[in-house]
């Protein structure tokens, strides 16, 4: 072994072994076989969507266009970056593994990214290890983490950070290059609202950081890498763009639905519990007591001139942006009524957790003041305890309470005379009680979903439970490609009640999907002819409310998959139990007047079968066709720009059918039909993400240069 590597273990190897024992502990099903899946949107979008991505590219093929969801839509759709370093798991391991080895590998790097930013402080040991529990599992923070691309912006945040920092410090190249890659990876990695704030973080970290003298290259450096390394992105953001601009989300609010009333955020604030359970509320912004007492503890100054302060200070821009879209989101829905600005708060309890690791050193110390403190914060924590017995809370939240407390308690139990090691144990007490233990619990205890009622097959049940539940039933989704005469999977499948997306992993067409952006089109015609909720407002999913056999059919719905139970409906008309394809927990339905997911409609209105699928991808699918004069051609796909329709070599117009399908006029005899993605958006925005890279490459390798160049002419000299 290397001296160099054998000495840079040596000294960080108490910090790789706690990360990875903090990682475990929090997915401790792992390691008695279980999958690691934190949060309903890592099993129901980016588990299928990834492994659908890695499928594309093992291929040969990008991954433009999703066939599987809805009718068809882009991989792009703000909820999957094709360029995550992630999807070479996918690659190589099944679905369930890569997500399991993802999940805890970017928890690993999120905790050592915190520790090696805390340590750059000149924090102790054990200071750094509390800061970094309290950023990493916090609510703002943690809650990121269930998000597949939301905890890359959380990961790469304190990693940024320490490099620009250790560039400011050595002037060395080394750090600035990775600074570089980093914030290149959260262009590409990272949904579009974390990585704005993600880049806001790193902006005002910059601008606190302006040195004295040399201001003019410090700026331009900092400047020009991060708005090159933002514009690589472009590969992300314009198809993602258009997407939007089709979609409906813009005019939906989450106001009521995922946004907590002040008593809500309050009681999460100090108590880890929500006054009424609200979808995903959970998760966004438990502190605890035990965090709050610590950060009380460091005594910030407001005019001190310390980076700590000063960063804190100039972050107070953060909730302040979050109460103003609160403000505008409650008296005017429309406006900004689906941008999470929740998400932002990330970036606001890294500098909470520096102090939060100040506080520890100090309270090892304990004075005056933090004797008097501790015995407030714990006297606080019993109250609250007590309220939450009286409003009926959880008995978790209560414990978590009294645990705090007598954490605090211990610090001071002989003010002075109080070992050192009993302190410490008191803080990890509090802490773990308030902060680790949440996370834990909302991971490997409490169902992470918010719908368990309307969600098909989602039971309540942990996360790593309801993956393998899910898992389940792929073999039976299969059986549902491979029967009948047509081309594997060119039909569509209908889940009565809810979604389960994990459909994609067995190649099988789907419709509605659970996905975080509709197209507009499609939301409006299914809510026309009744098939789902009128009052449906929510912006990222929907469910089929009814089973109408006849419209089913004109968007290419061959079978119908429901629940055993008596809880969903059975369905009635137009549809005939399938026995043979039904299963212990799901029944089978097949429709009656499904006539393929291509047909022709004549030009008095009737609908006829016979067209031959010959091809049938993702962005490609060949029909065979004998039509009669003046016959309307339909594929019951979503009509999108970037599709254009080749009849006898010839690229035509093509239409729009029933609100949302394509379709094609054509002439008496045989055709053959292509429909092609051309991808002119994604294509377009690739070339201007290469050029901003090629840009980025030559800049740093200039920089390199010069500063390369410039001791050597002074030695000269």
């Amino acid at each position: 072994m290397p001296r160099a590597f054998a000495s840079w273990l040596k000294i960080h190897a108490f910090s790789i072994l706690f990360c990875i024992l903090a990682a475990l502990a929090v997915y401790y099903p792992v390691l008695i076989g279980y999958w690691a899946v934190n949060g309903s949107d890592g099993l129901n979008l980016h588990l299928p969507l990834n492994s659908l991505a890695a499928r594309s590219f093992s291929a040969g093929a990008f991954p433009y266009w999703n066939s599987l969801f809805n009718l068809g839509q882009p991989v792009i759709d703000g909820t999957i970056a094709p360029f995550h370093p992630a999807l070479i798991l996918y690659a190589f391991f099944g679905p369930a593994q890569a997500h399991t080895f993802e999940v805890i590998a970017g928890l690993f790097m999120t905790l050592l990214g915190a520790w090696v930013f805390l340590s750059s402080l000149g924090l102790k040991r054990f200071a750094v290890s509390v800061g970094t529990i309290c950023y990493v599992f916090c609510g703002p923070v943690f809650f990121l983490h269930s998000y597949h691309l939301g905890f890359t912006g959380i990961m790469l945040l304190p990693w940024c950070l320490y490099f620009f920092h250790r560039h400011d410090q050595t002037q060395c190249m080394r750090w600035l290059w990775l600074a570089a890659a980093c914030l290149f990876i959260g262009a590409q990695a990272t949904d579009a609202d974390t990585a704005l704030y993600l880049y806001a973080g790193l902006i005002i970290d910059r601008l606190v950081c302006v040195p004295l003298h040399r201001k003019k290259a410090y700026i331009f450096t900092w400047l020009s890498v991060v708005c090159l390394s933002a514009l690589t992105g472009l590969a992300v953001y314009l198809p993602l763009y258009e997407w939007l601009s089709n979609s409906s989300r813009a005019f939906k609010s989450s106001a009521g639905i995922l946004t907590p009333s002040a008593a809500n955020l309050l009681s999460a604030i100090f108590t880890n519990h929500w006054l009424i359970d609200l979808p995903y509320d959970v998760f966004y912004f438990y502190l605890g007591p035990a965090f709050l007492w610590l950060i009380a503890a460091s005594r910030p100054q407001v005019r001190a001139r310390r980076y700590q302060e000063r960063y804190l200070l100039f972050l107070c821009v953060i909730p302040l942006f979050y109460l103003v879209v609160r403000f505008l989101q409650h008296y005017s829905p429309g406006c900004i009524g689906s941008l999470d600005a929740w998400r932002s708060m990330f970036v606001f309890c890294l500098p909470l957790a520096i102090f939060a690791a100040e506080g520890a050193e100090r309270l090892l110390k304990a004075g005056i003041f933090e004797f008097c403190l501790t015995l407030v914060c714990a006297a606080l924590s019993i109250t609250l305890a007590m309220v939450c017995l009286r409003k009926g809370f959880a008995p978790g939240s209560i414990a978590m309470l009294v645990t705090a407390s007598s954490g605090m308690v211990m610090v001071i139990a002989g003010w002075s005379k109080t070992p050192l090691q009993v302190r410490r144990a008191g803080i990890v007490t509090a802490l773990g009680a308030t902060v680790f233990f949440a996370a834990f619990s909302r991971t490997n205890i409490i169902p992470s979903c918010a719908w368990n009622s309307a969600v098909l097959n989602l039971t309540v049940q942990p996360p790593y439970l309801q993956c393998r539940t899910f898992l389940q039933n792929l073999d039976y989704y299969r059986r549902l490609n491979r029967k009948g005469g047509e081309a594997g999977g060119s039909w569509r499948v209908s889940l009565l009640g809810g979604t389960d997306n994990t459909t994609a992993l067995a190649g099988l067409k789907t419709l509605p999907n659970y996905t975080s952006v509709y197209n507009g089109h499609f939301e409006e015609v299914l809510r026309k002819d009744g098939l789902i909720k009128k009052e449906n407002v929510h912006p990222y999913w929907m469910a089929l409310g009814k089973a109408d056999a006849r419209l089913l059919s004109l968007y290419g719905v061959r079978f119908l998959v429901s629940l055993q139970d008596d809880i969903v409906p059975s369905p009635s008309d137009g549809w005939v139990a399938r026995s043979d394809l039904s299963w212990p927990s799901h029944r089978v339905w097949e429709n009656i007047h499904y006539v393929g997911r291509a047909y022709l409609i004549s030009p008095l209105g009737r609908r006829r079968g016979g067209v031959e699928f010959l091809e049938d991808s993702h962005t490609r699918v060949r029909l065979r066709v004998t039509a009669r004069q003046g016959e309307q051609l339909v594929l019951a796909d979503l009509y999108y720009p970037g599709w254009e329709v080749i009849v006898g070599g010839k690229s035509i117009p093509a239409q729009r059918y029933h609100g949302c399908l394509r379709s094609v006029v054509l002439s008496a005899g045989v055709h053959d039909v292509i429909w092609r993605y051309t991808a002119k958006t994604q294509k377009k925005a690739l070339l201007f993400s290469a050029i901003a890279f090629i840009f980025l490459a030559g800049e740093l390798c200039f920089l390199s240069f010069v500063r390369h160049k410039g001791p050597k002419e002074e030695a000269r000299v």
